[in-house]
């Protein structure tokens, strides 16, 4: 038995996704390379270890919206409303993630202590605070999967223009690493608004037609 593949098809839904992916990725990256550029290399060097610290909250949830993904996709082809699937997921992403935010809040300096010892002490009164961009992070990247199940396009605009009001914000707030966090929270809780509201009442837009 011969399938036959549409090619062309397969590559109009690849470069969206390429660029969605380009796009989630650069919000964790933005703020490190501005951080390079204007603060001295140690405390680069501090904020780069709390960044990575605080994205073990999207690398240990992110794979809900990777089983999420093709359960929806599945329910879209046969025209089965699947909201209650990314209602699921996001409940189940945000009460994991935030039992890890809460341990940061509360034990921050043994979190430092442990991963990187003494030394990065100075950094712990900032983990909590990035915790919650990462979980803000993690639910835009579940919510951008959703969309991307559905073939709904139009959550791309706000992500490129999150990731550009990221970098102006932080070129022109940047008089300390806490300032750099808190335009990075303001950033990622409107993105996480917006994103929402977009999901919860956009309607299917198939790449395809």
């Amino acid at each position: 038995i011969k399938i036959k593949f549409e090619i062309k098809e397969i590559y109009k839904y690849a470069f969206p996704v390429f660029l969605a992916f380009l796009s989630l990725t650069a919000f964790y990256t933005i703020d490190v390379l501005i951080v390079k550029h204007f603060f001295s290399d140690v405390e680069a060097g501090y904020y780069a270890a709390l960044s990575t610290i605080a994205k073990i909250i999207f690398f240990g949830t992110f794979s809900i919206g990777n089983v999420m993904f093709p359960k929806v996709t599945e329910l879209n082809e046969l025209k089965v409303r699947s909201t209650h699937l990314l209602y699921k997921s996001l409940m189940i992403m945000f009460f994991g993630g935030a039992v890890v935010v809460g341990f940061y809040f509360l034990f921050p300096e043994l979190v430092v202590k442990l991963l990187y010892g003494s030394s990065y002490l100075s950094i712990s009164n900032m983990l909590g605070l990035f915790g919650v961009i990462m979980l803000l992070f993690s639910l835009c990247y579940l919510l951008a999967l959703y969309n991307l199940s559905l073939h709904r396009l139009n959550f791309l605009y706000p992500l490129f223009l999150f990731n550009l009001l990221e970098a102006v914000l932080m070129f022109i707030f940047h008089e300390s690493l806490m300032q750099i966090i808190w335009v990075f929270a303001l950033v990622m809780f409107l993105l996480f608004a917006i994103l929402l509201l977009m999901t919860v009442f956009g309607k299917n837009e198939a790449i395809h037609n």
